[in-house]
């Protein structure tokens, strides 16, 4: 049994390592996607091939819920394999002008007149305005005392003044400005740049998220790199391969320590360095990856038992009600007495239900993607969510690639729409409520100040038209 559990995970670590690099291989996009499967590759794939072969031990959540349930079986392996199968099919078996490329090419069709730099401009004040009055409101100390409290919805060391902290949310909306930072490297624009790590700084000390460093500082950058291969239309220079190399020991470096210096922001202004001794002293890389990745694969068999105790698929208006109320503040639909249109106050809600197979009181370890699936349908499920998903990155792919044959600089349309798709699948919903919100944001900014018509890129031009070099484009 352990051997056809071996080939099973070893297949799809294949098949979704196949696709991976063909997207990278086919434009920058793909960079997006590799940050976007690295939570399935790993926590699904690798990590369970790796517990069979005995090079790793079960360590954290993976070890409470197999203490609580017993070991993933042969349900759970194939759910995962069909879900690879799913993403290679999905990518490779597709069509053009599909349903859902052309919503996107009419969702895109939106922004292609906006004005770049009122859209991002816009996006970095509101971050920046929302934490200053947020400090403003909170108190400095207070606001990065209780940070990574806050991460966890633990609000007590806030006091009266917790009724501000939605300004954080507010905020986040902010990061919209990540789909420009790969042009803006380009482009140089020093303002731009500059304004931006000011966000991404004050951003990580108010959330201690080693993800967000991740996503807003090193992957734009590798998007950057990539995106020159094809502008350029030559090989990437050395200094563009070193930089590239480093940032991958830079991101473990920011997976395994970012959590750390959070703590440091934390220690110093309570003045407790003491409970930073335990905090320093354990960490290492390969508990980190445990931690952060290896709970998908558990989620997936959590989700297979759901669906075989109850014999339907696990269905929560959450989703619904983040997705249509998401963007609407908790506190303004009590206020007017829609306090049941809050996704929070559903119940059970899906993260409950998961934890519970783990054994936990409270809501924190979420499905996921794939593992989501499992409660929907085990097996089938698992291929169609998969298969839906690469559809998407597909579609997006495609429109990649003609805009960027046209007019480079509006790449940060398919990386926004990318970033939105990859946010609904999460079935988090308050990451549903923040992907709504900033997609009407964004609407709102690209109809203000809209450029002239004959800036619009022609989206049914061929995807693969010659690329224009970055010198004949001012």
């Amino acid at each position: 049994m352990t051997a056809l559990l071996v080939i099973l995970y070893f297949a799809s670590t294949c098949l979704v390592l196949f696709v991976l690099v063909r997207a990278v291989r086919a434009s920058a996009l793909g960079i997006l996607l590799v940050a976007t499967m690295i939570w399935f590759l790993i926590g699904t794939c690798i990590y369970p091939l790796a517990y069979y072969l005995e090079i790793v031990q079960a360590d954290v959540e993976v070890a409470d819920f197999i203490a609580r349930n017993g070991e993933p079986g042969i349900a759970a392996a194939l759910h995962v394999f069909l879900a690879a199968l799913g993403i290679f099919s999905g990518y490779l078996l597709r069509r053009r002008d599909k349903p859902e490329g052309r919503l996107l090419k009419a969702v895109a069709g939106t922004m292609l007149n906006a004005n770049d730099a009122v859209v991002w401009g816009c996006s970095i004040a509101l971050g920046v305005v929302a934490y200053v009055t947020y400090f403003n409101l909170v108190g400095v100390d207070v606001a990065l005392m209780n940070a990574a409290a806050a991460r966890g919805g633990d609000l007590e060391g806030f006091g009266e003044k917790d009724a501000f902290v939605f300004l954080k949310t507010v905020a986040a909306v902010g990061f919209v400005a990540t789909c420009f930072a790969p042009v803006a490297l380009f482009r140089k624009n020093w303002v731009f740049l500059v304004l931006y790590c000011l966000l991404i700084a004050t951003a990580y000390a108010n959330s201690i998220s080693r993800n967000l460093l991740l996503y807003s500082a090193i992957v734009p950058v590798l998007v950057h790199l990539r995106m020159k291969m094809d502008l350029r239309q030559k090989k990437a220079s050395v200094f563009s391969y070193v930089l590239g190399l480093a940032l991958i020991p830079f991101a473990l470096w920011v997976l395994t320590y970012g959590k750390v210096m959070g703590q440091v922001i934390r220690a110093y202004f309570s003045g407790d360095y003491y409970s930073m001794v335990d905090e320093v002293g354990d960490v290492n890389v390969i508990e980190v990856i445990l931690r952060n990745f290896g709970f998908q694969w558990v989620s997936v068999q959590a989700g297979i038992d759901h669906f075989n105790d109850t014999g339907f698929p696990f269905f929560s208006r959450e989703h619904v009600l983040a997705t249509f109320f998401g963007a609407v503040p908790s506190r303004v639909l009590t206020f007017l007495g829609l306090d049941f249109l809050y996704y929070g106050n559903v119940d059970p809600m899906l993260a409950c239900v998961n934890s519970a197979a783990f054994g936990y009181a409270e809501c924190t370890v979420p499905p996921l993607t794939i593992g989501y699936s499992a409660y929907l349908l085990p097996g089938v499920g698992g291929f169609l969510m998969g298969f839906i998903w690469l559809r998407m990155f597909a579609a997006i792919e495609r429109l990649w690639r003609s805009i960027q044959s046209r007019d480079w600089r509006k790449v940060w349309i398919p990386y926004f729409l990318w970033g939105t798709v990859v946010n609904f699948l999460t079935f988090i919903p308050s990451t549903i409520a923040l992907a709504t919100t900033q997609l009407i944001w964004v609407f709102i900014l690209s109809r203000l100040l809209a450029r002239t018509a004959s800036s619009t890129v022609n989206l049914n031009a061929a995807a693969h038209a010659p690329l224009p070099r970055i010198a004949s484009i001012k």
